[in-house]
C-alpha cells in the first residue's frame, strides 16, 4: 500500500496540502515573487518536451510526458503547459492529463483535466475565479456521461499548475547558489482530482547543487533542485543550464522517473491485443498462470500445434479426444497450480525470469527460451514459441 501511495502521489504531481507559514517562508516567498516578476513573456523561442518512464521497485510502471509551448487563448498569447501521465500498477491502468494556459508569471488562467481509471472518466474545464477556480465537471461511468456540475476549487492566488509550470520557472531562473529556496503557490493534478477537498497549497524548491545522474550505461551532469510538495519530496535532476529535465527521484521511496527507454520493457499482458512478439506471448502465459487468468492462458498458446505435439510426439493425449477438451484441461491445470499472485509480485517474478533466462534459439518465426529454475519453483522450464499468421504463441513447455 505504501508503494502504491508513493506512485499515485508522484503521478498526481504530487501534492498533499502544505499551509505556508509566513514567518518561516517569508524569504522564500519574496524570492519567488521577485523571480516571477522577471519571467519572460510567452514567445516561440522558449519551449520544452520531456518523455520519461516511471519506475517503481526497479520495474517499469508507467509513462510521463511534459510539454510547454506558445499558444493562443482568445486574443492573448499564453504558455500551454501539459502533464500527461499513464500508470499501470496495483490499482490497474490510470491515465491522467492536466493542461493549463498560463500567463507571463506562470499563474494558471484556465485549463482542462481528465482522469480515466477502471471506475470511469472524470473530465474538467476550469478558469480562474474569486476563490480559486470555477470548474465545470462531467463524470462518465461505463459508457454513460452524467450531467455537468458547476463547482469551485479553492486555491492560492496566482498558483502555478502542475510539474510543467515548475520546470518552466526553473528554466527561467537557472541554476542558483546551493540552499537558495523558493516558495510558490501551486495546484497540482491531485488537487483537480479531489477538488472538493483542495486547499491553498504552497510548494518549495531548494537548490541542492551539481550532481551526476546515472541511468544504465548513460551519465548526465545535472543540477539538482529539491521539490517539496508535502508528504514526500523529489530531487529534480536538471541539465546544468536548467533547459531540460533529466530525471526525478523520490527521496523517500523506490520511485523514479527516467528518460524514456531506460526503464526496460513493460511487463504487462493484455488479452485484447495480439502477441506480435514472443515476449508478449510469454508474458500472457506468465500473467495467466501466476494470477490464474483464463483469458490470458487461452491467448498465450497455439493450441493446434501443442495438441499435435502431445498426440503425435509425446503420445500423452489420445487423438480420439478433441482439441477443445485438450485446451480446457491444460487451462484448468494451470489455474489449479496458480499461486494467485498480485500484479507487483507477478511483474517482479516475470521481470527476473526474462532477465536471467537465455534465448537458446531465435529466428524470424521461432524462439526457444530457457528459464532459470530459481524462478520456476526449483524446476527448470524451456518454452517453445512460434509465430503463425503474424501472431506468436507457445506450443510446447519442457519441464526438467
Amino acid at each position: 500500500m505504501g508503494r502504491c501511495l508513493l506512485a499515485l502521489a508522484l503521478l498526481a504531481c504530487l501534492a498533499l496540502p502544505v499551509h505556508a507559514d509566513d514567518a518561516e517562508n517569508a524569504a522564500a516567498t519574496e524570492a519567488a515573487a521577485a523571480a516571477r516578476a522577471k519571467l519572460p513573456a510567452p514567445n516561440p523561442g522558449i519551449s520544452f518536451a520531456y518523455e520519461g518512464d516511471l519506475i517503481i521497485d526497479d520495474l517499469w510502471a508507467g509513462e510521463v510526458r511534459l510539454t510547454a509551448k506558445l499558444a493562443r487563448a482568445g486574443r492573448d498569447f499564453v504558455w500551454r503547459i501539459t502533464e500527461d501521465t499513464f500508470m499501470d500498477w496495483t490499482g490497474g491502468e490510470v491515465r491522467e492529463k492536466l493542461m493549463v494556459h498560463a500567463g507571463r508569471d506562470l499563474a494558471i488562467q484556465s485549463g482542462t483535466y481528465e482522469r480515466t481509471d477502471r471506475e470511469g472518466t472524470v473530465s474538467l474545464g476550469f478558469s480562474r475565479g474569486k476563490e480559486g477556480f470555477d470548474v465545470q465537471r462531467r463524470v462518465r461511468k461505463r459508457e454513460t456521461w452524467g450531467k455537468t456540475e458547476t463547482l469551485v476549487m479553492k486555491s492560492a492566488p496566482q498558483a502555478l499548475g502542475g510539474l510543467g509550470s515548475i520546470l518552466m520557472f526553473l528554466r527561467a531562473t537557472g541554476a542558483q547558489k546551493k540552499g537558495t529556496t523558493y516558495a510558490l503557490p501551486f495546484a497540482g493534478a491531485s488537487a483537480f482530482k479531489r477538488l472538493e477537498d483542495a486547499t491553498p497549497t504552497t510548494i518549495t524548491l531548494e537548490s541542492r547543487g551539481e550532481a551526476l545522474w546515472k541511468g544504465g550505461d548513460k551519465r548526465f551532469e545535472t543540477d539538482v533542485v529539491r521539490f517539496s510538495p508535502g508528504g514526500t519530496s523529489w530531487d529534480l535532476h536538471l541539465s546544468r543550464d536548467h533547459k531540460k529535465l533529466i530525471a526525478m527521484v523520490s527521496t523517500t521511496g523506490p520511485v523514479r522517473i527516467v528518460p524514456a527507454g531506460l526503464a526496460g520493457a513493460r511487463i504487462t499482458a493484455d488479452p485484447r491485443e495480439p502477441s506480435t512478439t514472443w515476449k508478449q506471448a510469454f508474458l500472457k502465459f506468465g500473467f495467466g498462470y501466476h494470477m490464474a487468468r483464463k483469458g490470458l492462458l487461452l491467448e498465450a498458446f497455439h493450441w493446434p500445434l501443442m495438441y499435435k505435439h502431445e498426440v503425435e510426439v509425446l503420445k500423452r493425449w489420445s487423438a480420439s479426444r478433441p482439441l477443445e477438451e485438450f485446451r480446457d484441461a491444460w487451462i484448468s491445470e494451470f489455474v489449479a497450480g496458480s499461486k494467485h499472485r498480485d500484479v507487483p509480485a507477478t511483474r517482479r517474478l516475470l521481470s527476473m525470469t526474462l532477465s536471467t533466462g537465455k534465448v537458446k534459439k531465435e529466428t524470424a518465426d521461432e524462439v526457444i527460451f530457457w528459464a532459470h529454475p530459481n524462478f520456476g519453483g526449483g524446476t527448470q522450464r524451456t518454452y517453445y514459441l512460434k509465430k503463425v499468421d503474424d501472431r506468436w504463441g507457445l506450443w510446447r513447455i519442457d519441464f526438467k
